[in-house]
């Protein structure tokens, strides 16, 4: 454990390394969840940096096969769960780092409990349920966050999580009342450049729906690629993207829903723009076929001639895709997790770029 002074932050920071390589902190993120919930780091107002490497020689490291739950210390006021730039997925949900259940389960893959409001960012992890998320007497989720949010950090919600790709599985149904690829609770959350897929069940229940991505008040969503969202046994309406988000801070921008069952885009999102769908929710119309250049098999980069090219933001501020590269300024961009249409600002460095949000910076 290391402290590493920086002249703009003089509040401790801790950096930790998560990896099979013996040089590494942990060996898995379980061992580091537990230690960090157990006061690993309890100095006043301390941040937290913790960082996964793929040191197998494979193309992904399958980090964990169980439910992974993790609340901060009373005293951490910033946490940063990432991967390292040589190592995440950059859009390809077979590479990089990953969490899946290897056997059947009932929780969450990944749960952020209560953090003391800290301000929380989870990016560039694969998170996989692999069709094993079974029946619950709740709707269960990929992703589950309980975390408070303090009033200060709105209109940037202190829950971020970018450039992860959320899954269900492989599209097989899972066994489940229900399913949500990511549920953000009554919690604010900004999630940018996400991908949520295959969010498919099939269990016993005829009131419960299925959800790709559900937030609510002060949540802002931008730049996601939800597909194939569907739960059988429903009298309800599945939702691509769903929840309440409040009419002053809250965004659903630059997104793609195609192959729900239900709609694309839940009716009570508020602050919506340059939404594409394949249905009468959407204000484009598309098909996942049209778009993707092969969605079966999870490629959701843009076909030539998309709907969802070039109708995105074309203001100066220059943010990353879910491969890291940098979208153009002063271009309108594409709708999406992929940029590919409307181009990039330049070449990512070696490994792919980093992260253009990060609490410890500001």
């Amino acid at each position: 454990m290391a402290v590493y002074p920086r002249d703009y932050q003089p509040l401790p920071l801790f950096e930790f390394s998560i990896g099979t390589d013996a040089s590494r902190d942990y060996a898995s993120l379980s061992a580091f969840f537990s230690a960090f919930d157990n006061t690993l780091v309890d100095l006043p107002k301390s941040r937290v940096i913790a960082t996964c490497y793929n040191d197998t020689g494979t193309d992904q490291w399958i980090a964990e096969t169980s439910p992974l739950t993790i609340s901060s210390p009373t005293n951490c006021i910033e946490f940063v769960l990432t991967v390292d730039d040589d190592d995440w997925h950059k859009g390809d949900p077979s590479k990089g780092v990953a969490l899946k259940f290897s056997s059947v389960q009932s929780s969450p893959l990944l749960s952020i409990g209560a953090m003391n409001s800290a301000k929380l960012l989870v990016e560039r992890l694969v998170l996989d349920t692999n069709a094993l998320l079974g029946l619950n007497t709740y709707t269960p989720a990929v992703v589950s966050v309980s975390n408070g949010a303090s009033i200060q950090y709105i209109p940037v919600p202190a829950n971020v999580f970018k450039n992860l790709i959320i899954r269900g599985g492989d599209g097989t149904a899972n066994d489940s009342r229900g399913l949500k690829g990511f549920s953000g609770g009554s919690r604010p959350a900004l999630l940018d450049g996400c991908i949520v897929e295959n969010i498919v069940c099939d269990g016993t229940s005829n009131s419960i729906t299925s959800i790709g991505i559900q937030t609510f008040f002060r949540s802002t969503v931008k730049n996601c690629t939800v597909n194939n969202v569907d739960f059988t046994n429903t009298t309800g309406t599945n939702s691509g993207i769903a929840g309440a988000t409040d009419g002053t801070y809250g965004f659903v921008n630059e997104c793609i829903s195609t192959n729900v069952n239900g709609d694309c885009f839940g009716a009570s999102l508020a602050n919506t723009s340059n939404l594409i769908s394949d249905d009468a929710t959407g204000t484009i119309q598309s098909t996942s076929s049209t778009e993707f250049v092969d969605s079966a098999n999870s490629d959701y980069k843009l076909n030539s001639g998309a709907a969802a090219a070039g109708v995105g933001y074309s203001g100066v501020a220059i943010e990353e895709d879910v491969t890291g590269q940098k979208r153009k300024s002063n271009v309108s961009r594409d709708a999406g997790a992929f940029n590919n249409i409307a181009g990039y600002d330049a070449d990512p460095p070696s490994g792919g770029g980093g992260s253009t949000f990060h609490p410890l910076a500001q």
